[in-house]
């Protein structure tokens, strides 16, 4: 080891009281821990230059192992579900480069209208987007200049995962319903993961204090309540119960409707998933329906929802966040207005970005205050 180097590390120890860490929390600790930040520094010069001290940790994550420079400075974020954990974790200033997805929540947008954020085109196959088979489906990748790529099982798959891995270190967040704990918990699982990535595990804990114990306090009041889940929108004057019987269990009914996923978690009773078969008929999309049909069939599913009368009728619509805010742009609810169950003021309506972001960290939040309003008042 060099003069230069000895010297730079002896420097280290004596300033490690005032070190700041990279996520932007000022180290407070100990001098215990001071003596921990200069071993640690010392561990690192085997895996550096001569030039410069780069500290890599070792990341598990949904499709492998993977070395990551520690607090990388330019991140390629492919999907919004990956973006929500930078969002939520205050780590967006190290986002250079996005890749536009299908659904973007309102509390996303910025980054992906912003001015100095890098927009790579969605990557598709020369079959899905109409040219010849023998296009290159991952061109857009390859001019991805970034320190880390992060993405969703969601969007990567395990032969775009190898692409990528040649272009940059990628980390990929798995599927939180597939959990074995619930939803919940996978959500938290891979918010940990990116937080460690960049140190910030910290200020993860001090988010995750309220919510776990909201989480506690959700689940002792919603269990054994019943309630119909339902979608709605208003292009169509559609309403439709949550339900796909080609599932063969509950969580998988689930797993394509998260808001109502979170709810299952919370051990609510969810008639929409045993829907018989003529409510899942009217319940099923048809664009080219007209609206005499519509009304009949948002009808049959009023009929069978006065019948089994549940505690609670829960509604997530693509362009409203209440009944009120429906209410006021014309949407009446024609049908359902009729039941005695709004009548009694048990219909709610839970946001499409608590449901379009329930799979990462600040949109599971939402979920669960929206929640709290509801069931918690």
């Amino acid at each position: 080891m060099n003069t230069k180097k000895i010297l730079a590390l002896l420097l280290v120890a004596v300033m490690a009281f005032g070190l700041v860490a990279c996520g932007g929390e000022t180290n407070s600790k100990e001098e215990s821990n001071a003596l921990e930040a200069t071993n640690n520094t010392l561990e690192t010069t085997n895996n550096t230059s001569s030039d410069e001290t780069t500290k890599t940790i070792t990341v598990e994550h949904a499709l492998g192992t993977t070395e990551v420079t520690y607090c990388p400075e330019r991140v390629c974020v492919l999907d919004s579900n990956a973006m929500d954990f930078i969002h939520a974790l205050g780590l967006s200033e190290y986002v250079a480069s996005v890749q536009s997805p299908k659904g973007i929540p309102a509390y996303l947008e910025e980054y992906y209208n912003s001015d100095t954020i890098i927009k790579l085109e969605r990557a598709e196959s020369g079959e899905k987007s109409g040219e010849a088979e023998t296009a290159d489906p991952y061109e857009s990748y390859y001019s991805i200049d970034a320190d880390l790529i992060i993405g969703s099982a969601d969007t990567v798959d395990g032969e775009l995962y190898a692409v990528l891995s040649e272009i940059a270190p990628t980390v990929v967040t798995d599927f939180a319903i597939d959990h074995e704990d619930g939803m919940y918990a996978g959500v938290v699982a891979n918010a940990r993961m990116i937080a460690s990535i960049w140190g910030v595990e910290e200020k993860l804990d001090t988010m995750l204090a309220e919510y776990d114990a909201l989480y506690q306090q959700l689940s002792e009041a919603m269990n054994g309540i019943s309630c119909v889940m339902m979608n709605s929108t208003l292009d169509s004057n559609r309403i439709q119960v949550v339900s796909n019987d080609d599932y063969e269990s509950d969580k998988e009914k689930l797993e394509c409707e998260r808001s109502g996923r979170i709810i299952y978690d919370l051990g609510m009773n969810m008639y929409s998933n045993d829907a018989p078969e003529e409510i899942v008929e009217a319940s099923t999309y048809n664009r080219n329906t007209d609206e005499a049909t519509q009304i009949a069939k948002n009808q049959v599913i009023a009929d069978w929802i006065n019948e089994i009368n549940p505690d609670y009728v829960l509604i997530v619509d693509r362009n409203f966040n209440s009944v009120e805010e429906a209410e006021a742009e014309g949407y009446t609810y024609a049908e359902l207005k009729e039941l005695n169950i709004y009548k009694e003021g048990k219909v709610y309506m839970l946001s499409y970005d608590g449901r379009i972001g329930g799979s990462g960290l600040y949109g599971m939040f939402i979920q669960l205050d929206e929640l709290k309003d509801i069931f918690l008042k």
